[in-house]
């Protein structure tokens, strides 16, 4: 008997999967749990579009996340802060700074946690951030970090 599984079944079948099982382990308990439903054409067929149609989603977002990484890629952030005769930066510049400035001057929302910073930026000049936003998706946000000319006091 075909059928499709509606949900995984561990050592059997995924979840959209079609498969032949004997008739007695489909209606004593894989019908009965709902876990699987009887494979006719016009169900294959629904299964199919559902397929294409996942892909395709699939692909589209792979290419935003692509056009974001590029994006991001070719930035370069610039940030005063104040700092000591030494170049350290009386308060570190976190990630969570770091997503409020692509945000508000870039229009490039990122969470806080995507931006892989081990300890807050502490120092003038040059610091290179990655940022992971997918397993296999990461680029590097170039940010420099200058003196604050400002002095009011």
């Amino acid at each position: 008997m075909k059928v499709i599984f509606i949900k995984d079944v561990k050592n059997v079948a995924r979840k959209d999967e079609i498969k032949e099982v004997s008739p007695g382990y489909a209606l004593n308990f894989l019908f009965p749990q709902k876990l699987a439903e009887l494979a006719d054409d016009r169900k294959i067929k629904q299964l199919e579009n559902k397929i294409r149609n996942n892909k395709q989603k699939e692909i589209n977002e792979q290419k935003k996340l692509d056009n974001l990484l590029n994006k991001i890629s070719k930035l370069k952030i610039t940030i005063s802060a104040k700092a000591n005769n030494e170049g350290n930066l009386f308060g570190g510049i976190s990630a969570d700074q770091l997503s409020k400035i692509l945000q508000e001057k870039h229009g490039i929302q990122i969470d806080a946690s995507k931006i892989e910073l081990k300890q807050n930026i502490k120092t003038l000049g040059e610091h290179k951030v990655a940022i992971k936003l997918g397993q296999e998706s990461e680029t590097f946000l170039l940010v420099n970090v200058v003196e604050d000319t400002d002095k009011k006091k």
